[in-house]
């Protein structure tokens, strides 16, 4: 894809805000007062990365901004045998929301 002479490149930062906010309406970034981190998908509050059950995970989030929860749902992997099968992972719910 070319990029027009008067357009200015889109940097990897920038091209994940715009589909995050595309798809979910949400911003990736923190929250500007208090710097907690919340799911793109769900908005859940206070994301940290002792939630991610693995390195994988945390490297969707740092790319994705979406809770353990939300990736489960997404990718439809298994939390026990981590393939799509037929255990009931497909009802997991999203992290509650921090009040």
């Amino acid at each position: 894809m070319s990029q027009r002479q008067d357009q200015k490149p889109v940097t990897c930062e920038e091209f994940r805000e715009r589909v995050a906010q595309a798809i979910f309406g949400r911003s990736r970034k923190g929250c500007g007062v208090c710097g907690a981190e919340h799911c793109v998908a769900c908005g859940s509050y206070g994301v940290q990365p002792r939630d991610f059950r693995d390195d994988v995970s945390r490297r969707e989030w740092d790319i994705s901004r979406m809770c353990q929860a939300c990736q489960d749902l997404t990718f439809k992997d298994c939390p026990d045998c981590g393939a799509d099968c037929d255990c009931g992972c497909d009802e997991i719910e999203p992290m509650e929301r921090a009040s």
